[in-house]
């Protein structure tokens, strides 16, 4: 038996959803395939640079790594219902490295995972 932490139905606490990185959120009840060809973009924001990471959604706060501009990624916390960054903060502030960047790895490190209320920014060797 595989257990799965539970989280509210608007969370998306890592980048696969989950530990078992399923990319669904079984309390989902709003999308479905009737409706899911109606969406449309809500917002967009800018960051440092690029994003290739599957963010991770919780307490109305979006949180992405990006690629920054050269030196270094950042780590962003945007508000989820108007994209307003709340803050950016280096990928080096949390692991020491000047230049540091999250990038992609299996199991979803390259997404913030949020435990609790922390955010720790992964990163793979």
């Amino acid at each position: 038996m595989t257990l799965i932490p539970a989280v509210s139905s608007s969370s998306w606490p890592s980048g696969g959803h989950d530990t078992l990185d399923s990319h669904s959120n079984p309390a989902e009840t709003m999308i479905n395939a009737n409706n899911a060809g109606k969406l449309a973009v809500k917002w967009t924001t800018q960051v440092h640079g690029d994003v290739s990471a599957i963010p991770a959604v919780v307490g109305g706060a979006v949180y992405v790594p990006d690629w920054g501009s050269g030196s270094g990624g950042y780590l962003n916390k945007i508000a989820a219902t108007t994209g307003q960054v709340i803050w950016s903060r280096p990928i080096s502030d949390y692991d020491g490295v000047t230049g540091s960047v999250s990038r992609a790895a299996r199991r979803s490190s390259a997404t913030p995972s949020i435990l609790a209320t922390r955010t720790a920014a992964i990163s793979s060797p």
